[in-house]
């Protein structure tokens, strides 16, 4: 759901294309149409689109050869917001990442936090999402295999990992991880 609650953006991991979605009347619009399949996108205050390109695919071949092995050629980008001009390119900001999936934008706390699935970790950086920049990366900490993510109401980032099959809870202060939901059981 973009920042206005007026639409929802739907990212297709296999034709790169970033869907943008009126909850009003229904229409859909291509916002966007990378070379590679694009993983999570997210449309922050200002209208800029975020979004993680997990792998170099084309295809579903290349995008589950990258879960088998670690490729470092994930990636994050920014897409300005939209103006008059139709051409608008996204901008890299991140590359070499094992496998970029989920990520969060924390515009309060002016953080980002971002899933790089096949080093299993949960990176953080200082946001400014007016000049649309990133500084002071660093690992958040451990979760096996991590995906999409939210700040829980308790201040702590809830991420899923697939993998385990667990929803792991981070303190944001120290990284410190604890499984809030396992769905593991004797039949599973």
């Amino acid at each position: 759901l973009t920042a206005d609650g007026l639409y929802v953006l739907t990212a297709d991991v296999y034709s790169g294309h970033i869907y943008k979605t009126s909850v009003i009347n229904g229409t859909t619009q291509i916002a966007y149409s990378h070379q590679y399949g694009v993983n999570t996108a997210i449309e922050d205050s200002t209208g800029a689109i975020w979004f993680t390109q997990s792998t170099e695919n084309r295809d579903g071949d290349r995008l589950f050869e990258a879960l088998q092995k670690p490729m470092s050629d994930g990636a994050l980008y920014r897409l300005p917001p939209r103006s008059e001009d139709h051409g608008v390119v996204a901008e890299l900001f991140l590359d070499g990442l094992n496998f970029a999936n989920g990520f969060y934008l924390d515009e309060n706390e002016s953080k980002l936090y971002l899933s790089e699935t096949m080093a299993h970790q949960v990176l953080t950086f200082d946001l400014n999402v007016e000049s649309g920049s990133l500084s002071n990366r660093k690992v958040l900490g451990s979760v096996p295999t991590p995906d999409n993510m939210r700040i829980y109401h308790d201040g702590s980032l809830w991420v899923a990992s697939p993998l385990s099959n667990q929803i792991f809870s981070l303190d944001l202060s120290d990284g410190n991880s604890k499984v809030v939901f396992d769905a593991q059981t004797s039949t599973g």
